[in-house]
């Protein structure tokens, strides 16, 4: 398995390379110059979506057939494909931790963003995990194209709930503000 998992790396990281000024400095730039800490955020997610990419590019090449002459199972083989999700979005979090530290170095005013970094950063983290849990079966079974586009879904219907949610259930300052202009305080009792 520790092959598999070489040969995605060395053929993620012939594409990385390309984008990684802008993963690894333009990011954490922007994040730290105009406090908008989701550029960091994003680096979990990111990361670990380019697992759906190393299956795209094993098809392309039509991988499959030269990895039935190896003597490796389609077991380890997937294992690697989820290993490397793991692995990815593991070094997205490190670097996402690493932009918030330095972030509340150079601003020092924002040295409570520390705790809203690590947890915001852990979540984002287990959600790369938990949709790439989905995304990968179905991209095995049905193709990458179909698991990219249940992706979009994903997020579509994640944004929209909460967008709802938001809509839907008046937040503590929405009831204050109805109450106010209703006459005042209500108590029901």
């Amino acid at each position: 398995m520790t092959g598999m998992l070489l040969k995605d790396w060395y053929c993620l990281w012939d594409m990385l390379k390309r984008i990684v000024l802008l993963l690894g400095v333009v990011y954490p730039f922007l994040a730290i110059t105009t406090d908008m800490p989701y550029l960091a955020l994003m680096m979990p997610l990111l990361l670990a979506y380019y697992s759906l990419s190393s299956i795209a590019m094993d098809d392309k090449c039509q991988w499959s057939r030269y990895a039935r002459t190896l003597p490796v199972s389609v077991q380890a083989q997937v294992g690697a494909k989820y290993l490397l999700a793991v692995l990815s979005s593991g070094i997205g979090l490190v670097w996402c931790l690493a932009t918030g530290g330095l972030h509340c170095l150079v601003k020092p005013h924002t040295v409570d963003w520390v705790g809203d970094y690590l947890l915001s950063g852990i979540v984002c983290c287990g959600f790369a995990l938990l949709t790439m849990a989905v995304l990968l079966p179905i991209a095995f079974k049905k193709g990458v194209e179909k698991a990219r586009n249940l992706m979009i879904v994903m997020w579509l219907a994640l944004f929209g709930g909460f967008y709802l949610l938001a809509k839907l259930v008046p937040t503590a300052a929405m009831a204050r503000t109805l109450t106010e202009r209703s006459g005042g305080w209500r108590t029901v009792g």
